[in-house]
Order: structure tokens, then C-alpha cells, then sequence
């Protein structure tokens, strides 16, 4: 995954696992507020975002250089790939 921020552009190649925590406790938050988000959620969001790139830029950068629809796609794609990571984890069942 990337991202350009003005002149500069961040490469993540890979999710850290402390994403996958990070991914639940984000969308335990969207799961009580529904699309009532006020400042500290969209604080948690952009915090989301800037740890998933190893804290490489700020998130007042992330805001400056991207609309608001562009932080959401990234949210999405951060979330899919951690959980996607658990998902290629877990164990098979037993039959």
C-alpha cells in the first residue's frame, strides 16, 4: 500500500501485527457511534493510518494532503489487509 503526500510518497509493504488490534478496536468504535464520529473518532482514525505506515508522517500531513474520502479508502485497505492477515492465520478446523 501507498501513499503521497505532497512530493513525498510512503510505501508499507506489509501490515504489523499490532494493525490487527488496532483494526478491532477501530471498528468496535464505528459499531457504537454508526456515522455519528466527532473529532476524537476521526483523531483515532488518522492515528490508524499514520501507526499502519510506522508513524512516518503526521496525521495533520495525512489531512493536508488528502480528502476526507481518500483516508477512508485507506482505513478500508489497512483493515482489509490486517484482517486478512488473521484470516490466513487461523487454524483449519478439525473434522
Amino acid at each position: 500500500m501507498k501513499i503521497k503526500l505532497g512530493s513525498k510518497e510512503y510505501v508499507q509493504p506489509a501490515i504489523m501485527g499490532i494493525m490487527v488490534k488496532k483494526t478491532l478496536e477501530l471498528n468496535k468504535v464505528f459499531q457504537e457511534k454508526g456515522k455519528n464520529i466527532g473529532e476524537d473518532e476521526i483523531d483515532l482514525i488518522v492515528d490508524y493510518v499514520v501507526l499502519a505506515f510506522g508513524n512516518r508522517f503526521t496525521g495533520d500531513d495525512l489531512l493536508s494532503y488528502n480528502t476526507w474520502n481518500e483516508v477512508q479508502d485507506l482505513v478500508k485497505e489497512i483493515s482489509e489487509m490486517a484482517m486478512g492477515k488473521v484470516a490466513k492465520k487461523s487454524p483449519k478446523s478439525k473434522k
